[in-house]
């Protein structure tokens, strides 16, 4: 299984996130097109993850790999192809789907481990993914709105107005306490 890791940050040791993927004999192709590297199609692929990093969807018309990447995500859920996304990567997907981006608007930060509290689930939806009392690092600085056409999965209370991301298989950003899914789409693949 190939999948797609859009980087956005140098960091010292293996990401967690990628070493699992790894752990399960997943193929990981990592691109940092924030610092040039040119984004694969995604033929080919069997999955998307669009990773962290210290930049802000707000920065977007300064930051022209950003928007290369977002249209990635759009190809990528065009496709069905499943799609995680985390804290940055999560931005960019609600931006993807139409949400607006951007500061709370009371200025609010959110930094320290919490846990979520899982939501049900609309009638004939797939099963919730995410375990009550899962606990999650949030530090953030900026959020974004629910976008159209999704259903919360899981809530916190850091932030409890802001939202988590959407995708075919379930986008988790743990930066913010609400994660959402596609009501359109199913969970798997």
């Amino acid at each position: 299984m190939r999948v797609l890791v859009l980087d956005h940050a140098d960091l010292p040791g293996p990401d967690a996130a990628v070493a699992h993927l790894a752990a399960r004999g997943a193929s990981p192709e990592i691109v940092h097109a924030w610092k040039g590297d040119p984004i694969p199609d995604l033929a080919g692929f069997d999955g998307l993850m669009v990773m962290g990093g210290p930049q802000m969807v707000t920065d977007l018309a300064d930051l022209p790999w950003m928007a290369a990447e977002i249209a990635t995500l759009r190809a990528a859920l065009a496709a069905g192809l499943p799609t995680l996304c985390i804290c940055l990567g999560a931005q960019m997907l609600a931006h993807a789907l139409g949400a607006k981006v951007g500061p709370h608007p009371e200025g609010r930060l959110a930094f320290g481990f919490e846990r979520l509290h899982a939501l049900p689930v609309a009638p004939g939806a797939a099963p919730n993914p995410i375990p009550d009392g899962l606990a999650v690092l949030c530090g953030n600085a900026q959020g974004f709105a629910l976008p159209e056409g999704v259903e919360p999965l899981a809530a916190g209370r850091c932030n409890p107005d802001r939202h988590l991301t959407a995708c075919n298989v379930e986008g988790e950003r743990f930066l913010r306490e609400l994660l959402i899914r596609r009501k359109s789409m199913k969970l798997g693949g």
